[in-house]
Parts: structure tokens; sequence; C-alpha cells
């Protein structure tokens, strides 16, 4: 069974990971799309947030609560709380068994800003599920250097995580937001694809793009979305057949 962590401190998305109208044979269609993608983007090096994203996974390991509350956004505080006792009963258990439990093998793997108001990190490595060491890719936002972990969801996979695929992916995230969707980016192993952006319905967004050919093993893919005063990114990991 494929396990992966989703964003949002694991709350559960499913019934957004389509868009609206969308089967799950249409999700897995390409989008079709006349215009030339945009250029890609790298955004700029910004370590402090890899360091910043690890100190928050090291604090949901030991339930750090004062730590955690100061490092989310106000939005994020209004969702997971919105008072520090509601944190504590309701978000703090599902960040300890959900980001938290990556954090001892956990490596930075993208830190960089991409807007002047937001900046992405991911981090990677390895945990255990049943006895079984499984490849991890767990990405936030940052806005205001605050985390900002509520607001969007990122869905509709392609590769699947963990999944085996060909020397050259087509690449694909499903976006679904309470406002338009703005800017939808990715990134494959550090460096910047050109995406294609569909648009169905006002509040979501399906993009997709060609990885070129890779190596065999481990690859790792972050996506960041914007919409409205909000913004969202997942990490997740596959492998090239060898």
């Amino acid at each position: 069974m494929i396990r992966y962590v989703r964003q949002r401190a694991l709350v559960a998305a499913c019934a957004l990971a389509l868009l609206p109208g969308c089967s799950s044979e249409e999700a897995r269609s390409e989008p079709r799309s006349a215009s030339r993608p945009p250029a890609p983007r790298a955004g700029t090096p910004a370590p402090e947030l890899g360091r910043t994203l690890l100190d928050f996974l090291r604090a949901a390991e030991m339930g750090d609560v004062p730590v955690l509350w100061r490092a989310l956004s106000p939005p994020t505080r209004e969702s997971f709380g919105p008072t520090l006792p509601a944190f504590r009963r309701g978000a703090l258990p599902e960040l300890r068994k959900g980001p938290g439990v990556l954090a001892r093998t956990a490596r930075v793997i993208f830190a960089r800003r991409v807007t002047p108001r937001w900046g992405v990190a991911a981090v990677g490595g390895e945990r255990s599920v049943d006895g079984e060491l499984e490849a991890y890719a767990y990405a936030a936002v940052f806005g205001g250097g605050r985390i900002e972990l509520d607001g969007l969801v990122l869905a509709g996979l392609d590769p699947d995580p963990l999944d085996e695929t060909g020397a050259a992916p087509r690449v694909r995230v499903d976006v679904s937001a309470g406002a338009e969707v703005e800017e939808v980016l990715l990134w494959l192993d550090g460096r910047p694809l050109a995406v294609r952006k569909r648009t169905d319905a006002p509040f979501s967004a399906r993009v997709h793009a060609q990885a070129p050919r890779l190596g065999p093993g481990r690859h790792d893919l972050v996506a960041f979305a914007t919409a409205g005063k909000t913004a969202g990114a997942i990490a997740w990991t596959f492998s090239v057949r060898r």
C-alpha cells in the first residue's frame, strides 16, 4: 500500500483530489493547452527557510506547542486553533503523527523565495513503515516569515508518490482553492519545469509538464500554487526504473 505525507498537516482532502466535474479517468487524461508554456522560474535560494522547516519538524516530533504555535501564520492559527488549547486538542496530534515522524532523517531538498511574498521549503528522507524503509518528502509555504499550512489543496499527483516510472515521465498536479488559482510552479530535483495550466472552474486548475530524461533512482518533485491571499505547496518522491 502506497503511503505518503500530504500537506496541511495530513488534514484529509480526498474529496478535493480531483477537479470539479472530473472522473478518475478524466483526472488521468492529459490537459489540453494551445499556448506555449511560460519560461520556468527557479526562484531565489533561501536556505534559512529550509532550516526553519527542519526546526518545525523537530518541534512537531517533540510536541513543542509554543514553538509550533509561533511558527504558524495567522490564517493557519485560525484554522488549526483558533486558540492554543484548541490547537493542543486538535491539530497537535496530527502534526506529531504526520510531519513529526519525519524529523529524524529529514534533509532539506528545496528552499527558495518564489515571489516577493512567498517562499517554499521541502525536506526529504526515509521513514520506517511496518518495519520497512519508505521514501518521503514534505513541503511548506512561508509568508511573512511564518509557515502557511492552510488554504489550498494540491492533489491528483502524477507520477504517483513512490511510483516507479520511465526515464521521462509526465508531471501533473491539480489545485483546488477558495479563490481563483493564480500561479502554479513545479520543480524537479530543484530545477524548474515549464508548466502548462488549464482552468476548468474558477477556483481550480490543472497543470502539467514534461520532465527531461532522468537517471535511474529517486527523484523529488515540489509544487507551489497561489490563490487570493494564500498559497500552498506539496512535495513528493518517485523513482525511475534501473
